[in-house]
């Protein structure tokens, strides 16, 4: 069980950074699958990736990295630095987690991981999991 407000301003920002910082022509995956347990939901990029300076902060409150494009040169880019900090409160308020993996040159992975409600949980008799 979930706040859907909440979840959809996570999934905005995830999709804003994964369109601010993939070239143009380039590709952005989205994948969201589920076990027994958790739902997994993945955007991938093939922007110019993050550095492995950057990468640990990204989630931090008002951190901003030095964006760079494919081939290494700064790019301009508007942002306050709460985007991922406010993906990470709420995914953690859900109980889930917010990971990222990346490669310069190559792109960005942002994986986020919930648990699922089971039924038991909603008041049913029934032990399948379920998204809400």
């Amino acid at each position: 069980m979930g706040d859907a407000r909440r979840l959809r301003r996570a999934l905005d920002a995830l999709l804003h950074n994964a369109t601010q910082y993939c070239p143009q022509g380039g590709d952005l995956t989205i994948s969201l699958t589920n076990d027994e347990s958790s739902a997994t939901l993945r955007i991938t990029d093939t922007g110019a990736g993050i550095t492995e300076k950057d990468l640990p902060r990204i989630f931090e409150r008002f951190y901003r990295g030095e964006p760079v494009d494919e081939r290494g040169q700064p790019i301009d880019v508007r942002g306050t630095g709460q985007g991922l900090f406010a993906v990470k409160t709420i995914v953690e308020a859900h109980g889930g987690t917010v990971a990222a993996d990346s490669q310069v040159g190559a792109g960005t992975t942002l994986t986020i991981r919930l648990p699922l409600a089971r039924h038991s949980d909603t008041g049913q008799d029934d032990h399948t999991p379920t998204a809400h």
